[in-house]
């Protein structure tokens, strides 16, 4: 990074032609005008150490990995100079002639020393290339007379010692070919012996550019040019031109069919060449030489090469080799505007500054320009002058015409630029010929890269004044259309490149034309321009449509409130989408230019448009602009709207609805809805039956769509309150869609049944007997029936919906509802056990009951039931097929039991008993000794709560737990709650020294001891980091001092072991857990020798897993009693036994690791086995193929148990023995 007292910080407010205020000769910003700062270097700051470098090459090349380091770090600092590389051109002069001599003076020495620095100095400079281009680099490159024969010289020496290095290579080719424009005879310079030989100067460029002009590396770049140079030469083009051109048409044409890997890189490097050859020479020389290519070159017909790269070096030749054919001069009908540079044009007095209109802030007097056209479109066509147009340039034109279509847009781009270059040079009537060709393009009939190619072609034609303004009024619609073009193919649409080069023929009229021809044009540009700006689906398109408006802004200055629009349209506030929708368009919307235009967009191409979310968002887009326009959206946009409601065609009845709801709710808001779309809204909700609509394909879109209008027409508050017959029938497409299995859509149905209590609640149903019925009654009757359904997804959108009722109904019927909402949720253990999402749901009811009910409202018994029911969620650990799916249950509970004690403490605090708080602080305990981080973070968060609120009466472990977590709270670590907090509780390294601490309360040693064998035994690197180094620093530096806590600390650890064992999720964790703490060296060297009988009752508990079918398992438990061979005799020799076991295991993985394991133990321990048995021991271990058979692992291990004194019984396994899902784990 650069040091900040080296960059400048740039405003990027609006400037010149673009906005602000002159006072005094001085820019001055608006203060209500948003700016965003920008960093840019002043100085190339790193030169010191480029120069140094440079300076010390002969030193550092003798050091290879000084070398290769110094070069990996030159690259990365050259790379921060991408943007700004002309800050190192005060420099390249001196560095450059201080490489090239370096390469001078060490390339030809045969000492190897020298010969590095040489190649590190080629090496540089090729970075140096790489950042600031070769042709810049070819100024500083020496060209005398000696550098031809040392440079040919050199790169010969390479070939023959078979260096392999481009860079190098590059970097000479470069050097020769610059010095091959020396202006003197070649032969001058060779051995009157070697004249006329192959040892001729000339022969040996020929071999060198033969041989690396195909090659597949950047050397053949620098080759071609090389070519081109030496065949463009006054005595080179004569002799060599036309051998030149047969060899390169010869090396094409005879390409092998078959070689897949070479063809490419062979045709790709001899298109290049020739294409070099024609840009570099002039159309006097090669006039001749283009006569024998360009027939040969057309009738390779390359367009139809499955290689892209050589397509568009075809293109480029191709035109190249046109262009030699035509003359030089432009002629003069070219569209001309005034002098290229603005200070020319301020100088001669062509360019007005006004202050008047500020959408006007410069414009350019014409009439007394001298390069302005006489007429409308130049010159009279009188005036121009005959050309003879060769056949073969038609040929040219119908190939570049072809390339327009290509399937690869680069090759289309070279295509347009090809067909700019010779338009310019043609007469008026023939470049009208291909403008007709390129508008035919725009077809619908034709693929989008017709359109892309062609838009590319009108922006060059318009570039380089080939498009006269009398074809505007058939170009200028092609160009809007192609701004929102838009095809959909299968589940995508295609057009992102075709609206990209459109903006980019809009950006070229705004630089090419005045400001007087575009005038009748300008309105409808300007309109579809911010069309693409706010609406196109691709940011690419976003952007250049804003940068397209900028650039007429600044150069026409006539676009409608183009200065006010400029800031709205901000390159980083175009960046997403929903911005764009939903705050940057209802701002563009206030100017009535473009209000209009944006409301009909959206209802003819954005509601129903093939993306969901567009429709979404276009309709969410009406809502915001229906206050603006209300008057225009009901005489225009409603009946659109309407009209479609019924359509056939999915989309665009899904969009329809939903935009039919957003303008309900926005014309309710601005106060202009009436009776008439009223009664329209019902007639349509009337014939919604979800019979007929919620059916089909497609029925989710639909369901989404009436949800979302009800809710709309809910939040409007439509007249339907007395209308009971439309209430129970929106309220029956609401519970239809309660009952879906998509839990998105039954969100969606929760979120509008609370919109439409909260509204109609209160008015009377009409399908009750009792006509004191309301609507909400009814569907809390039907939602009770519902919470006892045996369908777990009919209760779990049953138990969110009871939470939705109005706060007055809730105070009501809350003993009802908190009942319905826990008895819905079965218990963990029951039969019913995997209905997770239905029991995490009722976590949600109840936090959002509590939330809007006041806590007086709760009597004890309901706080009692309340709290029992958290307790048991936040013990579940439910597994399916979806993994770990229990931890939902567990976050919603900790969620909920935070804000429902401190509730229940403040109105029933007698629910609170010593007992039930004991068991959640217990789960609170384990939870936060847990591996998964966001209940880690969250299970801290409610304990820390629960010990620092006054409120919570005392209980059990309090103030300890409030002293371990004040003892662990740095800075970086609030204590308070909130998102601070969880944030940074979510790193293992502020969590596990907690938790580690909480160790030491005895009453919390066996739940967090239980919670931690799940990040002890995790999967992910991070957390077992954490968690190993957590309890390895508290056993050293808090338990070893005492031996009874030691002791303590193992019979802990055994019964949570054997708790673990019974626990089918935790068997493989507890197995690793238990790896990591003898790993960690804990009870080495101290319970070993005092109790070994407790850690052999410890290896115990985890003995019977030996006789399971789960290989992991079994692997484990393998590399666990490996670990346990640390310890001293007799605990060494039980683990010793029970390993040797695996030896002989069914599985031969098991044994090979079991093997490797033993074999690694004797490496590390020399007290495992006697001295004099080692060699024998490890001779077997690495000998014995283990997993070949099962007789010779048993020979072997019988014969190492006589050598090591052990007693060993095979395994025995049951023959079929099923291998269940939760053995397997």
């Amino acid at each position: 990074m650069a040091k900040e007292e080296d960059m400048d910080i740039i405003e990027n407010g609006t400037d010149g032609a673009e906005g602000g205020h002159q006072q005094n000769g001085h820019h001055v910003e608006d203060a209500s005008e948003e700016t965003h700062a920008s960093f840019a270097l002043r100085r190339f700051e790193d030169e010191p150490f480029v120069a140094d470098l440079i300076r010390n090459v002969p030193v550092i090349a003798q050091d290879d990995v000084k070398s290769e380091a110094s070069t990996y770090r030159l690259k990365d600092l050259l790379d921060r100079y991408q943007e700004q590389p002309q800050l190192l051109d005060a420099y390249l002069g001196g560095w450059i002639a201080t490489l090239i001599q370096y390469v001078k003076d060490f390339a030809d020495d045969t000492m190897p020393e020298k010969k590095k620095a040489s190649d590190l100095s080629l090496t540089v400079l090729r970075l140096l290339t790489n950042l600031r281009g070769y042709k810049f680099i070819l100024k500083f490159l020496p060209h005398n007379v000696s550098d031809v024969e040392q440079s040919l010289t050199l790169i010969e020496n390479s070939l023959a010692n078979g260096t392999k290095d481009w860079e190098q290579l590059y970097m000479l080719l470069l050097w020769l070919s610059i010095a091959m424009q020396i202006p003197f005879d070649l032969k001058k310079l060779t051995d009157p012996a070697d004249q006329g030989t192959e040892r001729s100067i000339e022969q040996r460029v020929l071999r060198v550019c033969e041989r690396f002009v195909v090659v597949p590396e950047k050397t053949s770049d620098a080759a071609a040019y090389l070519l081109s140079r030496f065949v463009t030469r006054p005595d080179g083009l004569p002799l060599y031109g036309s051998l030149v051109v047969d060899f390169l048409l010869s090396t094409i044409q005879n390409a092998d069919e078959n070689d897949a890997i070479g063809k490419p890189h062979i045709v790709t490097g001899c298109l290049r060449a020739i294409a070099s050859i024609f840009k570099s020479g002039t159309r006097n020389q090669l006039e001749k030489l283009a006569e024998e290519c360009l027939p040969r070159l057309i009738k390779l017909d390359l367009l139809s090469s499955p290689f892209s790269l050589a397509r568009m070096y075809y293109m480029k030749a191709l035109q190249r080799l046109g262009l030699t054919f035509l003359p030089t001069k432009l002629p003069s009908w070219r569209y001309k505007r005034g002098f290229q540079s603005l200070a020319a044009n301020i100088a001669s007095g062509k360019v007005h500054i006004g202050n008047g209109d500020t959408s006007s802030q410069f414009s350019i007097i014409t009439s007394q320009n001298p390069y302005q056209n006489g007429t409308t479109n130049g010159v009279d066509q009188g005036d121009e002058q005959e050309v003879d147009i060769p056949e073969s340039i038609e040929e040219v034109i119908e190939l570049l015409l072809r390339g327009l279509t290509d399937v690869d847009g680069f090759v289309r781009w070279s295509a347009a630029k090809g067909v700019g270059r010779i338009s310019e040079r043609l007469s008026r009537g023939f470049a009208e010929d291909i403008q007709n060709s390129v508008l035919d393009l725009f077809s619908y009939e034709r693929s989008e890269n017709a359109w892309h190619g062609g838009c590319l072609a009108l922006a060059e034609l318009s570039r380089r004044g080939a498009l006269l303004p009398s074809r505007f009024s058939d170009v200028v619609p092609v160009v809007l259309r192609s701004l929102l073009y838009e095809e959909l193919k299968g589940t995508f649409a295609v057009g992102n490149q075709v609206r990209d080069a459109a903006c980019y023929v809009c950006w070229a009229f705004a630089r090419a034309y005045e400001p007087k021809v575009l005038r009748n044009f300008v309105p409808d540009i300007a309109k579809h321009l911010v069309l693409v700006a706010l609406f196109d689906s691709s940011v690419n398109c976003r952007r250049a449509a804003s940068a397209a408006f900028q650039e007429h802004v600044g150069r026409q200055g006539t676009f409608p409130h183009g200065l006010d629009i400029i800031p709205i349209l901000d390159f980083e506030a175009l960046g997403r989408r929903t911005n764009t929708y939903l705050k940057l368009a209802p701002k563009v919307a206030q100017f009535e230019e473009y209000t209009e235009v944006i409301l009909d967009f959206l209802v003819e191409h954005r509601f129903a448009h093939w993306n969901a979310s567009m429709r979404d968002l276009s309709a969410q887009c009406l809502f915001l602009l229906t206050p603006i326009a209300p008057n225009y959206v009901i005489q225009k946009v409603v009946p659109e709207v309407l009209s479609r409601l019924g359509s056939h065609h999915l989309f665009t009845r899904h969009g329809a609805i939903i935009a039919l709801g957003c303008l309900c709710e926005g014309l309710h808001k601005c106060g202009q809805f009436d009776e008439k779309l009223a009664s329209t809204v019902e007639s349509q909700l009337i014939h919604m039956q979800p019979a007929e609509v919620f059916r089909g394909l497609g029925h989710e879109l639909l369901r989404e769509a009436v949800l979302n209008l009800i809710a709309r027409v809910s939040n409007a508050q439509l007249p339907f309150h007395g209308k009971s017959t439309l209430l129970d029938h929106m309220l029956d497409l609401i519970e239809a869609n309660l009952g879906t299995e998509n839990v998105k859509i039954q969100e969606i149905a929760v979120l509008t049944l609370q919109s439409f209590l909260r509204t109609f609640g209160t008015s009377g149903s009409a399908g009750e007997t009792d006509s004191a019925v309301t609507i909400e009654q009814k569907s809390y009757k039907d939602l009770l029936k519902s919470s006892k359904s045996p369908s777990e997804v009919t209760r779990r959108s049953c138990v969110l919906s009871l939470s939705c009722f109005p706060v007055s109904f809730l105070k009501e019927n809350l003993l009802g509802v908190v009942q319905a909402v826990v008895e819905a949720c079965p218990k963990a253990t029951h039969s019913d056990s995997r209905w997770v999402d239905c029991r995490r749901n009722c976590c949600r009811s109840l936090e959002r009951i509590v939330q809007v009910i006041p806590g007086s409202s709760l009597s004890l018994d309901l706080s009692s039931v309340i709290f029992d029911f958290l307790c048991d969620c936040l013990g579940d650990y439910t597994e399916d097929k979806r993994g770990n799916v229990g931890r939902l249950v567990r976050l919603a509970a900790l969620d909920t039991t935070k804000s429902i004690t401190l509730l229940i403490a403040k109105t029933h605090p007698e629910v609170l008993t010593v007992n039930r708080m004991d068991t959640v602080v217990k789960r609170l305990v384990q939870l936060f000794g847990e591996g998964i981080p966001d209940i880690r973070a969250r299970a801290g968060q409610t304990l820390l709560q629960l010990t620092t609120s006054k409120a919570i009466p005392e209980f059990n472990m309090k103030s300890e737990i409030g002293q371990s977590f004040q003892k662990f709270s740095p800075t970086d670590v609030p204590v308070s709650g909130g998102p601070a907090f969880s944030a940074a509780w979510l790193s293992g390294g502020n969590t596990y020294p907690v938790a580690m601490d909480l160790l030491s309360i005895p009453g919390l040693q066996f739940p967090l001891l239980f919670g931690l064998l799940s990040s002890l035994g995790c999967l992910t690197e991070s957390t077992v980091r954490d968690s190993s180094a957590a309890f390895r620093k508290y056993y050293r530096d808090v338990i070893g001092r005492n031996r009874d806590d030691v002791i303590a600390l193992a019979k802990s650890l055994k019964d949570v072991m054997t708790a673990a064992m019974k626990e089918e999720r935790l068997v493989l964790s507890a197995l690793i857990a238990l790896k990591h703490i003898f790993a960690g060296g804990t009870f080495c060297g101290d319970l070993d020798t005092s109790e070994p009988q407790l850690l052999i009752d410890l290896l115990d508990t985890v003995q019977h897993i030996r006789r399971s079918q789960s290989t992991g398992r079994v692997i484990a438990l393998t590399e666990l009693y490996t670990e346990a061979l640390q310890f001293v005799e007799p605990v060494r020799g039980v683990a010793l036994e029970r390993l040797c076991v695996f030896l002989t295991h069914v599985y031969p993985r098991v044994r090979v690791v079991a093997a490797t394991k033993l074999h690694e133990a004797l490496i590390v321990s020399d007290e495992l086995v006697e001295e004099d048995k080692i060699e024998v021991v490890t001779a077997l271990l690495t000998e014995t193929e283990w997993a070949s058979s099962l007789e010779k692992s048993q020979e072997a291990l019988k014969e190492m148990a006589t050598i090591l004194h052990i007693r060993v019984r095979p395994l025995q396994l049951k023959a079929k023995q099923s291998i269940t899902p939760s053995t397997t784990k």
